[in-house]
């Protein structure tokens, strides 16, 4: 694995860490081929909890921009923004009625993140629960708009 792939890893580790926290289960690897290129990327799948759902945590573009669908950073958390080296762009997406993070506490988020300079695209959706797959079309054409704005600097 070089360098730079070793280092979207660890950006994509640092923003998803607060989810990971009470994960018991080791962290696996795999590498997949497309269009000619390796990509190692790392999973695991902890204890499910029947009375909580789990979050699905997804990196989709050689960038390490970030697009992330009803989640929110948890106020103990909330320091491991001023820990990032990289102000990894970041679209957030939230639904007017989600059933598990309400709309204050997502934009609190957003405040944080770019208060320390992190570039933020924001999304509200209007008659949308914490349902993904019923605006998925909606989302991942908006979340990869936003992401082609963006590359890394080669180092």
């Amino acid at each position: 694995m070089t360098g730079s792939n070793r280092r979207r890893i660890l950006v994509a580790f640092v923003l998803c860490f607060p989810m990971l926290m009470s994960a018991a289960s080791p962290v696996n690897s795999r590498t997949v081929r497309c269009a000619g290129w390796d990509q190692t990327y790392l999973y695991f799948s902890p204890e499910k909890d029947k009375d909580q759902p789990l979050p699905t945590v997804v990196l989709l573009h050689g960038a390490a921009a970030v697009a992330v669908h009803a989640n929110r950073i948890a106020p103990e958390y909330e320091w491991i923004v001023s820990r990032a080296q990289r102000k990894t762009p970041i679209a957030i997406y939230i639904g007017d009625h989600d059933q598990f993070f309400s709309q204050d506490a997502v934009r609190k988020t957003r405040d944080l993140l770019r208060k320390a300079g992190f570039p933020v695209h924001y999304v509200e959706l209007d008659h949308h629960d914490h349902n993904y797959y019923a605006r998925a079309d909606e989302i991942n054409a908006d979340a990869w708009k936003f992401m082609k704005e963006f590359s890394l600097p080669a180092r």
